[in-house]
């Protein structure tokens, strides 16, 4: 074999070996359409290819953002690459809705949508999600049509300006906040989280600067309330700003993580008490604040944990807590004990198997099993109430890891 042959034979070895090297290295190459579900623009300007079913065990998901599980076992999920995706009990991944193009920093764009929250299905089997983009919720029903049931479509005004992670609101729309009786497809506001219960009313958390705090939504889409959060002060609430995925009882209780390390429940005449939580961080040299973790084993109320980016209810009124600082998830009982589900909180002592990577959201279903958004795995867990953890999508298996 001459030279010239053998250096094609080592271009062409090279080009297939270097998305491994690049898996390798931490830097996956975007553009290859059997890593990502949806692929990013990749210097065009076309929409990227999607995949619309497959496996779900055998297709790469991106990475979950938030899970809702319906009545008859079907998983719902919405990843970073602006998709939402239903998982059948017989494991087939099924594209529901694919808002739009990728979200940034990709080559400046925002794109469409990008479904941050999903919320339990309603008792039509519509599904609910928050378009961070555009600042509106929105709704899926069960023939794909997605309509806007609050905020304004097409987000804010011209002179509205996304800094620093949040919403600033112009000078001349700063008057423009919720008002009991308003219909929620006419106010803007900046969502985070949606959740339902089962009157169909919306629990909608919004950080906009001026409108920060819980609103609730009736079926007919009237605003019926609004709860100012602020910091612990009890003329305006104890909450300081939603930190991720809210759920809500069928009694109206909706309970929200807070970004300063604890989860509060609000009742329904809008009352306020700690569930989980104590609030402990410190400030690290470097800067910011980090919550601390202690307490496993005891009150839930007295306990460190992170800024939680979901939460959620079992059949038999346990919180479940999904806790990307410490990748793990928390359950906290009828008796206010918590305990750790899933992960590996600080402590090889408390190592339970399966590593977590910044779990983004967790639900349960009717029977209590327990589905994890691992996110920086890039798969959907399912734990069942024996303790059996399985991948149900993605393709990283449920193998026990040392930590």
């Amino acid at each position: 074999m001459d030279r010239i042959r053998i250096l094609k034979w080592i271009t062409a070895l090279t080009a297939l070996a270097a998305p491994w090297f690049a898996m390798a290295e931490g830097s996956v190459d975007p553009c290859d359409k059997n890593h990502y579900i949806l692929r990013l623009k990749c210097g065009t300007d076309d929409f990227p290819d999607i995949i619309t079913t497959g496996i779900a065990t055998k297709t790469s998901i991106g990475a979950p953002l938030a899970i809702a599980v319906d009545a008859g076992g079907n998983v719902y999920f919405g990843n970073d690459q602006n998709a939402v995706y239903r998982v059948d009990p017989g494991g087939v991944l099924t594209l529901v809705a694919q808002p739009g193009g990728p979200p940034p920093p990709y080559d400046g764009w925002w794109g469409y949508a990008n479904p941050n929250a999903l919320a339990a299905l309603d008792g039509a089997g519509n599904v609910y999600f928050v378009d961070v983009v555009d600042n509106r919720v929105q709704r899926i029903a069960i023939d794909g049509t997605i309509v806007t049931v609050a905020g304004r479509s097409g987000g804010g005004g011209d002179n509205d300006k996304y800094e620093d992670g949040e919403w600033v609101v112009s000078p001349q729309r700063a008057n423009d906040a919720v008002v009991v009786g308003a219909r929620a497809t006419d106010v803007f506001f900046a969502p985070t989280a949606v959740a339902i219960d089962g009157a169909g009313n919306l629990y909608v958390t919004s950080e906009r600067s001026d409108l920060n705090g819980l609103v609730k939504i009736a079926p007919d889409g009237v605003v019926t309330s609004f709860m100012s959060f602020g910091c612990g002060d009890p003329a305006t609430g104890a909450v300081c700003q939603a930190s991720g995925h809210i759920a809500v009882d069928d009694t109206g209780n909706a309970f929200v993580p807070d970004s300063w390390c604890r989860v509060y429940a609000i009742s329904a005449s809008g009352g306020t008490d700690i569930v989980a939580g104590s609030g402990d961080y410190r400030m690290p040299s470097s800067g910011g604040t980090t919550c601390v973790y202690l307490g496993d084993g005891g009150p839930a109320q007295a306990a460190g944990i992170g800024p939680a980016s979901a939460v959620a209810l079992g059949p038999d009124g346990s919180l479940y807590i999904a806790d990307p600082q410490f990748n793990c998830v928390h359950r906290v009982g009828a008796d206010g004990i918590i305990r750790m589900l899933a992960g590996s909180c600080p402590g090889p002592w408390q190592f339970h198997g399966v590593l977590l990577a910044g779990p983004n959201g967790v639900a349960v279903d009717a029977v209590g099993n327990v589905y994890i958004a691992d996110t920086g795995n890039e798969r959907i867990l399912k734990l069942t109430p024996d303790g059996v953890m399985t991948t149900i999508a993605g393709l990283l298996p449920a193998v026990p890891q040392q930590p």
